[in-house]
C-alpha cells in the first residue's frame, strides 16, 4: 500500500499546475453555466450534467499530463519498472488516482453549487451517477491508450468532452434523465449496485491494462 501510495505521490507532481487549474475549472464551471445558459440553470438534472462535464475534462487533463510525461522520459518508467515497484502497482495507482481525481472534482464542485440554484445540489444517486459515467469512459479508454499509445487515442476524450457541452443541455428539455422505474427500486439498493458495476468495470479494466503494460517493451 506504502508502494501505490508513493506511485499516486509521483503522477499528482506529474500533473504539475494542472493540479491547481483542475479545482479552479471546476470551482467556476457551474457559475459559468448557470451565467452562459440561464434558461436551463434551474431545469432538473442541471446540477449532473456540469458534475459530468467537469469531472471527465479533469481526468482528461491529469491523464494526458501524466501520459506526455511518460512519452517525455520513458527510461524514468523503465527504472521504476526495475526498481521494488511492479508493473502492475503502477497501473493500479494510476486507477485509484482516477477515484481520487473524481472524489477531489466532486467535492469542489460542492462549494459553487451551495451558492447557485437548487438544480445544482445532487444526491448522493446523482454522484454515483456521475461517477459511473466516468468509469465507463475510462474503463474503456484507458487500455485503448496503453495498446495503441497516448498520442494516437488522445483526441477519443476530446470527441465525447466537446459534443457533451452542447448536446448534454439539449436532454433537459426531454425526459431521459428522469429513469422513472428507478423510482420503485430503494435508494439504497440502487446506490449500492451502482457501485458495485463501476468497482467491476474498473477490476475488468485494470486487469486489461494490466496484461497490455506488462507485454510492453519499454525504453
Amino acid at each position: 500500500m506504502k508502494q501505490l501510495a508513493c506511485l499516486m505521490k509521483k503522477d499528482l507532481f506529474l500533473m504539475g499546475n494542472y493540479l491547481y487549474f483542475i479545482p479552479a475549472f471546476t470551482l467556476a464551471l457551474p457559475f459559468l453555466y448557470s451565467w452562459l445558459i440561464p434558461e436551463y440553470a434551474t431545469q432538473k438534472g442541471t446540477g449532473l450534467i456540469v458534475l459530468i462535464v467537469s469531472s471527465v475534462y479533469s481526468e482528461f487533463l491529469a491523464y494526458e499530463q501524466i501520459f506526455l510525461k511518460d512519452a517525455e522520459y520513458p527510461r524514468a518508467l523503465s527504472l521504476l519498472c526495475a526498481a521494488p515497484y511492479r508493473r502492475r502497482d503502477i497501473i493500479v495507482s494510476r486507477y485509484l488516482l482516477f477515484c481520487l481525481v473524481f472524489a477531489a472534482t466532486a467535492f469542489v464542485y460542492t462549494i459553487p453549487a451551495l451558492f447557485l440554484p437548487p438544480s445544482f445540489r445532487l444526491s448522493f444517486m446523482e454522484y454515483a451517477a456521475a461517477f459511473f459515467l466516468n468509469v465507463l469512459l475510462f474503463s474503456l479508454l484507458t487500455p485503448l491508450q496503453h495498446l495503441f499509445g497516448f498520442e494516437n487515442s488522445k483526441f477519443v476524450p476530446v470527441l465525447v468532452i466537446m459534443p457533451s457541452c452542447f448536446l448534454l443541455p439539449l436532454l433537459l428539455k426531454t425526459d431521459l434523465l428522469e429513469l422513472r422505474w428507478l423510482n420503485h427500486l430503494p435508494v439504497l439498493l440502487v446506490f449500492l449496485l451502482l457501485l458495485a458495476v463501476c468497482a467491476f468495470l474498473l477490476f475488468v479494466s485494470a486487469e486489461i491494462t494490466i496484461r497490455i503494460f506488462q507485454r510492453k517493451e519499454l525504453m
